[in-house]
């Protein structure tokens, strides 16, 4: 079991144990969905940090990703179809050699969509969070 802990005021992300700090959010999660859900919640936040000046940003980065993660879970269901449409020349490049295996092998499940469902929420409404600005 893990879990994700989002601190408001320092912008942080722990998983594992629990530590002193102002929690806002507390999601328990099993480690079949934790990758999917803190892959989800990675991309968007790096991207908006990087990109993203304003709030109505965050939405469109968030679906982006979402759409991106769903097409690869979706693209492990439907293997056959997906794989005429990578290029022959991607056998002949580092880190892409392996894009039709990741399609042929790999699983498609429900609880992956579900979860990368979950990150895409739980980075939107960090990305919003965060993004408030705090007077001391």
């Amino acid at each position: 079991m893990a879990c994700f802990l989002i601190d408001a005021i320092g912008n942080s992300f722990f998983k594992g144990k629990v530590f002193e700090m102002n929690v806002f959010f507390y999601l328990p999660i099993t480690s079949e969905i934790d990758a999917r859900i803190q892959g989800a919640v990675e991309m968007a936040i790096i991207t908006a940090g990087l990109i993203a000046s304003k709030k109505s940003q965050f939405i469109i980065i968030c679906l982006f990703w979402f759409l991106i993660d769903s097409v690869f879970e979706l693209g492990q269901k439907f293997s056959t179809m997906f794989i005429k449409f990578i290029p022959d020349w991607f056998a002949s490049l580092p880190f892409l050699e392996n894009t039709g295996d990741y399609f042929v092998r790999g699983t498609f499940s429900f609880s992956d969509i579900a979860a990368i469902t979950i990150g895409t929420i739980v980075a939107y409404f960090v990305l919003i969070k965060t993004s408030e600005r705090r007077t001391l």
